[in-house]
């Protein structure tokens, strides 16, 4: 959110969405559903990407 220069509850008005929730999300607690982090993305002008990559073996 600091990035997009917004504050929390700024995200959870366009997010349509109370503070406390994304004050989860920003502190990594909780497992947000692949929506959320879409509309998260949207909120804060930003884009998911979600990637696989091979995992390293050795």
């Amino acid at each position: 959110m600091e990035g997009a220069g917004l504050t929390q509850e700024q995200v959870a008005v366009r997010m349509q969405t109370s503070q406390t929730v994304i004050a989860r999300l920003d502190s990594g607690r909780g497992k947000p559903s692949t929506r959320m982090l879409e509309r998260f993305a949207e909120a804060t002008g930003t884009r998911l990407r979600i990637v696989f990559e091979p995992a390293v073996v050795g």
